[in-house]
């Protein structure tokens, strides 16, 4: 089921979700399916690194460069809404500045996926 506010029920637009199914434990496996609400208001915006063309090193960049919305899990120590029953980190982010680079951290083992919606990214020097 999907679910819109009623402003855009009248007015229509560009709808866009991303639907996150994920493997489950085996303990974990018959739990019933749950739908989570979760707003554009409940989600978390969090500065990116970005690193210096001169020197390498990483300085927080402003929100007009680029941003993470943290939809699960969490980024720089801040936590997204999304009730996960193992550990995810689910992100929407933002690069606004073309000309900027950015770094991220992961855990050590956990598989990464980058899922660009529009655009292009460079990851580690690779299109």
């Amino acid at each position: 089921e999907e679910f819109h506010s009623t402003d855009f029920s009248k007015r229509g637009g560009t709808f866009e979700m991303c639907q996150l199914w994920v493997n489950l434990p085996k303990d974990k496996k018959m739990s019933e399916p749950r739908y989570q609400p979760i707003l554009n208001r409940d989600i978390p915006k969090v500065k990116l690194l970005s690193v210096s063309k001169d020197n390498g090193q990483c300085s927080e960049a402003t929100l007009n460069d680029g941003y993470v919305r943290i939809i699960a899990g969490e980024y720089r120590n801040k936590k997204g809404p999304a009730q996960t029953f193992t550990t995810i980190n689910l992100w929407d982010i933002a690069l606004l500045n073309k000309e900027q680079s950015f770094e991220f951290e992961f855990e050590v083992g956990h598989t990464l996926l980058v899922f660009v919606r529009r655009g292009s990214v460079d990851v580690q020097g690779e299109l």
